[in-house]
């Protein structure tokens, strides 16, 4: 064998090495690699809808691809903003008859992608999660480090769910594995919660929001309000927003709504419900310390665009009526900390500042929207308001005082 005919050879041998290598590059829609699995084969499911809303797939299951190597690659040609699972065919998710799969997501891949976007993934399945890195745009990138906080809590949810599956099957007490599934949950829960809250602009957060709180109206419709624009007019927030519109004209919504603000006026002359709450010294008052004086509750929350441009009145009428009034700003459905900023910003230290972690208070007093004030008089009676009509009533007891 001539020189020549040496080189041909290794260049053959050289492209049938690269090959793999070069159909999983980032030429592709979708590629990477996993690491783990047990078998080679992964589900794909796509979800995208066209300009109208109709929706472009009509199965759970798009696709099914093989890997090799553990690398894999496929195209979208949709031309529409997609989204995108990765389902391993061996793996902790279920494969239903119908095309429908069940699992927690930590059991395959997320990813979303536009037209001419191109995204790398490289991920690995340790037996409890599927932990993967997204590369290529900054929305992948930005869902890729929400999921890397997550990754070690859901792992301790399948130890726990785990331990609770042996002890089943022990015939022994679940309080040792339901207590390990409390403390991951709990965990997972904040974490979430606390990526809604610090990132009201971004399009994954309408997304995320719904995932997590799919049955709780109460709190996807709070959010509507806080989100911003740019999180609003994403593909990712339209399935939000419809299920918003759908539970803000659900009969059952209405009703609840329709009760609560009845609940609410039918406080004025009753007595106001007592609560404990600490104040931002972490002290705790009890709304009933006040007897003898006049309190002003506001509830409000440092999200709520007209809670911050009325603070400057209410502020106002603390200095008016300081001597005759006592203010408890009562903040809902809130962070701690831009409760905290917020109260810096505007100066609220004269005011008894209280964070009402769970919305229990506001729960209490049946509020529906924010800012809502209720003036209790020195004997504990209620009086509620709606806008300025708290200011016209102060007016009127204080005004010819001063």
């Amino acid at each position: 064998m001539n020189i020549i005919e040496k080189s041909k050879q290794l260049l053959i041998y050289l492209l049938l090495f690269l090959l793999p290598l070069i159909s999983c590059s980032v030429t592709h829609t979708v590629s990477g690699t996993i690491a783990g699995l047990a078998n080679d084969t992964l589900y794909i499911s796509l979800e995208a809808s066209d300009s109208l809303g109709n929706q472009i797939y009509d199965t759970f299951i798009t696709d099914t691809i093989v890997m090799k190597n553990n690398r894999f690659a496929f195209d979208i040609e949709n031309g529409f903003f997609t989204m995108v699972r990765i389902i391993p065919a061996v793996g902790p998710a279920k494969i239903l008859k119908s095309g429908m799969f069940s699992g927690y997501d930590s059991d395959y891949i997320i990813l979303f992608v536009d037209k001419g976007e191109k995204v790398k993934i490289d991920a690995n399945y340790d037996g409890k999660v599927v932990e993967y890195t997204l590369k290529g745009t900054p929305l992948a990138e930005k869902y890729s480090e929400y999921r890397n906080t997550l990754f070690e809590h859901q792992r301790k949810r399948a130890d726990a769910l785990r331990e609770i599956g042996r002890l089943r099957s022990a015939g022994e007490p679940l309080v040792k594995g339901q207590a390990m599934l409390k403390v991951a949950m709990d965990s997972i829960r904040h974490i979430i919660a606390g990526f809604i809250d610090d990132n009201l602009n971004s399009p994954l957060t309408p997304y995320i929001l719904l995932y997590n709180n799919m049955n709780d109206f109460d709190i996807l419709i709070s959010y509507k309000d806080k989100l911003r624009a740019e999180a609003l007019k994403h593909p990712l927030a339209k399935e939000y927003l419809s299920y918003v519109k759908y539970a803000e004209n659900s009969d059952e919504y209405k009703q609840e709504e329709m009760r609560k603000e009845k609940a609410f006026l039918e406080l004025k002359g009753k007595q106001a419900p007592d609560f404990t709450l600490k104040t931002i010294d972490g002290k705790d008052i009890t709304l009933s310390s006040f007897k003898g004086k006049y309190v002003v509750l506001d509830f409000w929350g440092s999200w709520c665009g007209w809670c911050l441009e009325s603070m400057p009145k209410l502020l106002e009428y603390h200095k008016k009526y300081s001597q005759n009034i006592v203010i408890v700003a009562i903040a809902c459905y809130d962070k701690e900390s831009k409760w905290r900023k917020a109260v810096s910003d505007f100066k609220m230290d004269g005011l008894i500042n209280v964070f009402d972690a769970d919305n229990v208070v506001s729960n209490l007093y049946n509020i529906t929207g924010y800012p809502t004030q209720v003036l209790i008089t020195p004997e504990g009676i209620a009086e509620p308001f709606a806008a300025d009509e708290l200011y016209e009533r102060l007016d009127q007891l204080f005004g010819n005082k001063h």
